[in-house]
């Protein structure tokens, strides 16, 4: 063998042996890229699967808030009428205690009266 075919082979070799680690890095990484793959798809299963409990979640929660707000809105119309009707009966009230302290006079005077009379058929 000449020194040629000497040197040559001493190339392919360490051609061949960086190839070989290349290759060997390039698996390596293949590997992790897999597992990293494999991992993201675990990860955006399980957010998906979370992500469709809030949603349910979420649902629920809109319609308990749409059935709050209709109770609201029934309970606010009735104080509304229990407003209207407490000021009803105030008026009421007010008139007949006016009523009352204009007939007071007139039973004061009636009971004066009386009582006039009483001393004077005495």
């Amino acid at each position: 063998m000449s020194n040629l075919e000497s040197a040559q082979n001493r190339i392919i070799n360490k051609q061949t042996d960086t190839l070989t680690k290349i290759n060997s890095k390039v698996t390596n990484l293949t590997l992790k890229f897999n597992a990293m793959d494999e991992g993201l798809k675990t990860t955006v299963v399980c957010i998906d699967k979370d992500l469709e409990a809030l949603d349910d979640r979420i649902g629920c929660r809109r319609q308990e808030f749409n059935i709050m707000s209709e109770e609201l809105h029934k309970a606010e119309g009735k104080i509304d009428v229990l407003e209207e009707r407490s000021r009803t009966q105030r008026d009421l009230i007010e008139k007949l205690m006016a009523h009352v302290e204009s007939m007071e006079g007139r039973f004061c005077q009636c009971g004066e009266r009386r009582i006039r009379e009483r001393k004077r058929s005495r």
